[in-house]
């Protein structure tokens, strides 16, 4: 069974869900990596985070991306370290209302001229 690594659970002050993360649903479980709660200001907590629930990732999974922009570098460098340099993500379609995924292949290959 693949999951679907959501980074930062999007939710408005008032404890309310921003998106409807539902259709990510058709590509496996959803997990949190960052609760909705405000970030720390130390980077670091961040990484011990995401990385401690990353702990599970693998090939087959996903990451949809959401919130911070730190979160979400931190959260793709973790991903690719985990799977040896590739990740799965899941991009929005607004004209479908659905996710398609899109894979980030990072490992070195020939450069094109």
């Amino acid at each position: 069974m693949s999951y679907v690594y959501v980074v930062h659970e999007p939710t408005h002050p008032s404890g309310e869900r921003m998106i409807d993360l539902t259709p990510a649903l058709a590509f496996g479980q959803l997990r949190y990596l960052l609760p909705s709660a405000r970030l720390p200001s130390n980077p670091q907590a961040i990484v011990e985070q995401v990385r401690r629930n990353l702990a599970d990732f693998t090939a087959a999974d996903y990451l949809l991306l959401s919130g911070s922009p730190v979160a979400i570098g931190v959260a793709t460098a973790l991903a690719v370290l985990k799977t040896g340099g590739t990740v799965k993500m899941l991009r929005w379609q607004r004209k479908t209302s659905c996710y398609e995924e899109q894979l980030v292949d990072l490992r070195e290959t020939e450069t094109v001229a």
